[in-house]
């Protein structure tokens, strides 16, 4: 009996052990921190890059909380870019709560894909390869024709 006592003692040593181990490994995971500035930066950067086919005019908050439905009263709009009404082309860096950018995100890329595809198949490409990056409680969306070009900005 007291042998088995042991044996399980360890092994539940052994799963505590293991358990630690793998929040550490999902920590290392998460996206970065960073500040409003930075996420400026990369706004800015974004959109003198050459990954957009159209110019992108800057939009007023409202404008991206309705089009986006966003109910959350804590979440704002920071800097908001779109095309032309010929493009899909956007660029928008939100903040607040990341799970609830999430969801809005993913339900906004959704409805555009589908409304897109009635009247401008060729722009769906584009939304269906959008770029969702997340950094602490900054969210940034960009959808445009490189996405290469923009992931390398935002991967720096």
């Amino acid at each position: 009996m007291k042998r088995l006592k042991k044996i399980f003692g360890i092994l539940m040593l052994l799963a505590a052990m293991l358990s630690l181990m793998a929040c550490g490994k999902t920590a290392d995971k998460k996206d970065k921190n960073i500040t409003e500035d930075e996420a400026i930066k990369y706004i800015n950067e974004l959109k003198e890059s050459s990954s957009f086919e159209t110019e992108l005019s800057e939009v007023d908050e409202s404008v991206i909380i309705n089009t986006y439905k966003i109910t959350d009263t804590d979440t704002s709009v920071i800097k908001a870019y779109v095309g032309d009404g010929a493009s899909s082309e956007e660029l928008v860096l939100l903040k607040g709560d990341a799970a609830g950018i999430k969801e809005v995100v993913k339900a906004y890329l959704k409805d555009k894909e589908d409304n897109y595809s009635s009247y401008m198949p060729e722009e769906v490409l584009k939304i269906k390869n959008a770029i969702f990056k997340q950094y602490g409680e900054y969210s940034i969306i960009c959808i445009c024709k490189d996405n290469e070009n923009a992931k390398s900005i935002l991967d720096k």
